[in-house]
């Protein structure tokens, strides 16, 4: 899903002000994810003992706001902030075409 909000701004000129009501930046990349569940797997084979639930969260998150927004206008990019409503708008108007504009596949979601 960030992917595709992030390309939306090349079709919106806009992202979001926060995400899921929060502005708390903590995915992990997947080749990280995925090398600490296989470490954690060999743990257990061995007859080690796993504790507790393994989750897809980076253990220093950022915020989108203050931190991931202006790391993509640092990089380039050029959009406004804006709510949920007003980016949502810009996204139904949007070129529907999802092979030219893939963004679109969130207006669904």
């Amino acid at each position: 899903m960030i992917p595709l909000l992030v390309h939306s701004a090349l079709s919106t000129v806009a992202l979001l002000d926060s995400i899921g009501g929060s502005d708390s930046c903590s995915w992990i990349d997947i080749n990280t994810l995925s090398k600490t569940i296989i470490e954690i797997g060999d743990v257990a084979e061995f007859g080690g003992e796993v504790i507790g639930n393994i989750l897809g969260l980076h253990p220093r998150p950022m915020s989108w706001k203050w931190g991931f927004l202006p790391a993509l206008k640092n990089a380039g990019l050029e959009f406004g902030v804006v709510s949920w409503e007003i980016w949502m708008e810009g996204l139904k108007d949007s070129e529907r075409n999802v092979e030219k504009n893939p963004s679109r596949k969130l207006h669904g979601f």
